[in-house]
Protein backbone atom coordinates (compact mmCIF):
# COMPACT_ATOMS: atom_id res chain seq x y z
CA UNK A 1 0.00 0.00 0.00
CA UNK A 2 1.18 3.38 -1.17
CA UNK A 3 1.76 6.00 2.00
CA UNK A 4 -1.03 8.26 0.34
CA UNK A 5 -3.44 4.96 0.09
CA UNK A 6 -2.20 4.07 3.77
CA UNK A 7 -3.29 7.52 5.39
CA UNK A 8 -6.28 7.31 2.96
CA UNK A 9 -7.13 3.97 4.62
CA UNK A 10 -6.38 4.83 8.26
CA UNK A 11 -8.48 8.07 8.40
CA UNK A 12 -11.30 6.01 8.56
CA UNK A 13 -10.17 3.81 11.31
CA UNK A 14 -12.58 4.90 14.43
CA UNK A 15 -15.38 4.54 11.94
CA UNK A 16 -14.78 1.19 11.33
CA UNK A 17 -14.08 0.44 14.76
CA UNK A 18 -17.38 1.39 15.49
CA UNK A 19 -18.58 -0.74 12.41
CA UNK A 20 -16.52 -3.78 13.68
CA UNK A 21 -19.53 -6.09 14.40
CA UNK A 22 -19.90 -5.95 10.49
CA UNK A 23 -16.08 -6.83 9.67
CA UNK A 24 -16.71 -10.27 8.42
CA UNK A 25 -18.52 -10.72 6.42
CA UNK A 26 -18.99 -7.14 5.31
CA UNK A 27 -22.81 -6.55 5.10
CA UNK A 28 -24.29 -3.74 6.58
CA UNK A 29 -28.14 -4.31 7.43
CA UNK A 30 -30.29 -1.70 6.43
CA UNK A 31 -32.97 -2.00 9.50
CA UNK A 32 -31.96 0.44 12.20
CA UNK A 33 -33.47 -2.51 14.84
CA UNK A 34 -30.53 -4.65 13.28
CA UNK A 35 -27.56 -2.37 13.55
CA UNK A 36 -28.11 -0.19 16.98
CA UNK A 37 -28.00 -2.96 18.82
CA UNK A 38 -25.09 -4.18 17.69
CA UNK A 39 -22.94 -0.87 17.87
CA UNK A 40 -24.86 0.19 21.39
CA UNK A 41 -21.81 -1.37 22.79
CA UNK A 42 -18.95 -0.17 20.90
CA UNK A 43 -20.76 3.59 20.62
CA UNK A 44 -20.63 2.77 24.71
CA UNK A 45 -16.67 1.98 24.67
CA UNK A 46 -15.48 4.74 22.39
CA UNK A 47 -17.51 7.19 24.56
CA UNK A 48 -15.38 5.91 27.91
CA UNK A 49 -12.54 6.10 25.78
CA UNK A 50 -13.24 9.58 24.92
CA UNK A 51 -13.23 10.47 28.40
CA UNK A 52 -9.42 9.62 28.81
CA UNK A 53 -8.89 11.97 25.51
CA UNK A 54 -9.14 9.00 23.08
CA UNK A 55 -10.92 9.34 20.04
CA UNK A 56 -14.26 11.06 19.64
CA UNK A 57 -17.41 10.17 18.44
CA UNK A 58 -17.37 13.43 16.56
CA UNK A 59 -14.73 12.27 14.87
CA UNK A 60 -16.30 8.93 13.94
CA UNK A 61 -19.58 10.53 12.87
CA UNK A 62 -17.66 12.67 10.68
CA UNK A 63 -15.48 9.57 9.06
CA UNK A 64 -19.16 7.89 8.39
CA UNK A 65 -20.76 11.03 6.54
CA UNK A 66 -17.15 10.95 4.76
CA UNK A 67 -17.10 7.53 4.09
CA UNK A 68 -20.87 8.09 3.44
CA UNK A 69 -20.03 11.09 0.72
CA UNK A 70 -17.06 8.36 -1.26
CA UNK A 71 -19.94 6.12 -1.62
CA UNK A 72 -21.88 8.54 -3.57
CA UNK A 73 -19.22 9.77 -5.72
CA UNK A 74 -17.25 6.26 -6.66
CA UNK A 75 -19.64 3.40 -5.89
CA UNK A 76 -20.49 1.75 -2.27
CA UNK A 77 -18.47 -1.40 -3.77
CA UNK A 78 -14.99 0.88 -4.15
CA UNK A 79 -15.82 2.17 -0.61
CA UNK A 80 -15.88 -1.58 0.80
CA UNK A 81 -12.70 -2.49 -1.09
CA UNK A 82 -10.35 0.30 -0.69
CA UNK A 83 -11.70 1.05 2.91
CA UNK A 84 -12.69 -2.66 4.22
CA UNK A 85 -16.38 -0.76 5.37
CA UNK A 86 -18.99 -2.75 4.93
CA UNK A 87 -21.83 -2.29 2.21
CA UNK A 88 -25.32 -2.83 2.19
CA UNK A 89 -27.77 -5.17 0.28
CA UNK A 90 -28.12 -3.75 -2.20
CA UNK A 91 -25.12 -1.66 -1.93
CA UNK A 92 -27.19 1.57 -3.16
CA UNK A 93 -28.54 1.64 -0.05
CA UNK A 94 -24.96 1.94 1.70
CA UNK A 95 -24.98 5.79 1.93
CA UNK A 96 -28.06 6.37 3.44
CA UNK A 97 -27.31 4.36 5.99
CA UNK A 98 -23.67 5.30 7.17
CA UNK A 99 -25.23 8.96 7.30
CA UNK A 100 -28.08 7.56 9.81
CA UNK A 101 -25.13 5.88 11.69
CA UNK A 102 -23.18 9.11 11.50
CA UNK A 103 -26.72 10.49 13.57
CA UNK A 104 -26.69 7.86 16.11
CA UNK A 105 -23.15 8.09 16.74
CA UNK A 106 -23.73 12.13 17.04
CA UNK A 107 -26.13 11.14 20.01
CA UNK A 108 -23.41 10.06 22.14
CA UNK A 109 -21.14 12.84 21.61
CA UNK A 110 -23.06 14.67 24.81
CA UNK A 111 -22.78 12.51 28.14
CA UNK A 112 -25.15 9.69 27.99
CA UNK A 113 -28.01 8.85 31.02
CA UNK A 114 -26.64 5.93 33.48
CA UNK A 115 -30.06 4.15 31.83
CA UNK A 116 -28.29 4.71 28.13
CA UNK A 117 -24.91 3.24 29.75
CA UNK A 118 -26.41 0.42 31.43
CA UNK A 119 -28.83 -0.56 28.07
CA UNK A 120 -26.50 -2.67 26.11
CA UNK A 121 -24.84 -5.89 27.10
CA UNK A 122 -21.00 -5.89 27.45
CA UNK A 123 -19.07 -7.49 24.12
CA UNK A 124 -15.69 -8.50 23.42
CA UNK A 125 -15.44 -5.99 20.98
CA UNK A 126 -16.54 -3.15 23.30
CA UNK A 127 -13.71 -4.62 26.39
CA UNK A 128 -11.24 -4.94 23.61
CA UNK A 129 -10.90 -1.09 23.32
CA UNK A 130 -9.75 -1.01 26.95
CA UNK A 131 -6.87 -3.50 26.31
CA UNK A 132 -5.21 -2.17 22.94
CA UNK A 133 -1.44 -3.23 24.12
CA UNK A 134 -2.31 -6.02 26.31
CA UNK A 135 -4.27 -8.14 23.61
CA UNK A 136 -2.18 -7.55 20.72
CA UNK A 137 0.82 -8.17 22.73
CA UNK A 138 -0.09 -11.27 25.14
CA UNK A 139 -0.72 -12.69 21.41
CA UNK A 140 2.41 -12.32 19.94
CA UNK A 141 4.19 -12.79 22.95
CA UNK A 142 2.54 -15.32 24.94
CA UNK A 143 -0.47 -16.60 22.32
CA UNK A 144 0.08 -19.80 19.61
CA UNK A 145 3.67 -19.65 18.69
CA UNK A 146 4.79 -16.49 20.17
CA UNK A 147 7.87 -15.22 20.74
CA UNK A 148 8.45 -15.95 24.72
CA UNK A 149 6.88 -19.49 24.68
CA UNK A 150 8.56 -20.89 21.27
CA UNK A 151 11.68 -22.50 20.34
CA UNK A 152 14.70 -21.09 22.54
CA UNK A 153 11.95 -19.90 24.93
CA UNK A 154 10.05 -23.03 25.47
CA UNK A 155 11.39 -23.89 28.67
CA UNK A 156 11.10 -20.16 30.03
CA UNK A 157 9.09 -18.91 32.93
CA UNK A 158 6.70 -16.25 32.60
CA UNK A 159 8.74 -14.03 33.90
CA UNK A 160 11.55 -14.34 31.85
CA UNK A 161 9.04 -13.85 29.03
CA UNK A 162 8.33 -10.75 30.24
CA UNK A 163 11.51 -9.87 30.80
CA UNK A 164 12.85 -10.55 27.00
CA UNK A 165 9.55 -8.36 25.94
CA UNK A 166 10.49 -5.51 27.71
CA UNK A 167 14.02 -5.99 26.39
CA UNK A 168 12.89 -6.06 23.07
CA UNK A 169 11.04 -2.83 23.97
CA UNK A 170 14.30 -1.29 24.98
CA UNK A 171 15.59 1.68 24.61
CA UNK A 172 12.69 3.12 21.65
CA UNK A 173 9.74 1.95 22.58
CA UNK A 174 9.53 2.11 26.30
CA UNK A 175 8.18 5.35 27.37
CA UNK A 176 5.63 4.82 24.57
CA UNK A 177 4.81 1.08 25.65
CA UNK A 178 5.72 0.40 29.25
CA UNK A 179 3.34 2.60 31.47
CA UNK A 180 0.46 1.78 29.26
CA UNK A 181 0.99 -2.01 29.41
CA UNK A 182 1.25 -1.14 33.17
CA UNK A 183 -2.05 1.21 33.52
CA UNK A 184 -3.93 -1.76 31.23
CA UNK A 185 -2.95 -4.85 33.60
CA UNK A 186 -3.97 -3.23 36.54
CA UNK A 187 -7.52 -2.19 34.62
CA UNK A 188 -7.67 -5.50 34.21
CA UNK A 189 -7.58 -6.78 37.66
CA UNK A 190 -10.27 -4.66 38.41
CA UNK A 191 -12.66 -5.42 35.59
CA UNK A 192 -12.29 -9.01 35.36
CA UNK A 193 -12.70 -10.85 39.03
CA UNK A 194 -11.26 -14.03 38.55
CA UNK A 195 -8.87 -16.54 36.56
CA UNK A 196 -11.88 -17.65 34.73
CA UNK A 197 -12.63 -14.10 33.12
CA UNK A 198 -9.23 -13.49 32.92
CA UNK A 199 -8.32 -16.74 30.69
CA UNK A 200 -11.58 -16.09 29.25
CA UNK A 201 -10.85 -12.65 27.57
CA UNK A 202 -7.29 -12.96 27.13
CA UNK A 203 -6.39 -16.10 25.79
CA UNK A 204 -9.99 -17.41 24.48
CA UNK A 205 -11.41 -14.60 22.96
CA UNK A 206 -8.07 -12.82 21.81
CA UNK A 207 -5.97 -15.51 21.46
CA UNK A 208 -3.04 -14.42 23.96
CA UNK A 209 -1.34 -16.22 27.14
CA UNK A 210 0.34 -16.00 30.20
CA UNK A 211 3.03 -18.65 29.95
CA UNK A 212 3.20 -20.57 33.38
CA UNK A 213 1.50 -18.18 35.29
CA UNK A 214 -2.11 -17.56 35.75
CA UNK A 215 -3.52 -14.21 34.68
CA UNK A 216 -4.00 -13.32 38.61
CA UNK A 217 -0.23 -13.85 39.20
CA UNK A 218 1.20 -12.36 35.54
CA UNK A 219 -0.30 -9.10 35.01
CA UNK A 220 0.89 -8.16 38.34
CA UNK A 221 3.99 -9.46 37.64
CA UNK A 222 3.87 -7.53 34.19
CA UNK A 223 3.05 -4.27 35.72
CA UNK A 224 6.07 -4.61 38.50
CA UNK A 225 8.56 -5.09 35.60
CA UNK A 226 7.20 -2.02 33.47
CA UNK A 227 7.41 0.33 36.71
CA UNK A 228 10.65 -1.35 37.87
CA UNK A 229 12.44 -1.25 34.08
CA UNK A 230 11.35 2.80 33.38
CA UNK A 231 12.78 3.66 37.20
CA UNK A 232 15.78 2.09 36.50
CA UNK A 233 16.48 3.10 32.98
CA UNK A 234 14.24 6.34 31.70
CA UNK A 235 14.04 8.81 34.77
CA UNK A 236 11.63 11.30 33.56
CA UNK A 237 12.43 15.44 32.99
CA UNK A 238 10.18 17.54 31.61
CA UNK A 239 9.65 21.60 31.37
CA UNK A 240 6.88 23.55 33.11
CA UNK A 241 5.62 25.10 29.86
Amino acid sequence: MARAEHAEFFAFEGARTLLAPYRRPRTLPRARDVWEPALAPLARGIWFRQQRGGRTLYEVAAQLRQAAGFADGHSPEELGERFAFPVTDPARDTSAVLREIADYAATWTERPTAERLRSAPRTTGELRLFFPMLTRRLGSYFGQGGLAVENDMADATAEDGIRMWIGQSHPNDCEGELPALAAECNEALALFHTEDELDRFFCQENHGGSGDADFTEFLPMLAGLCIEHMREHHPLSWERR
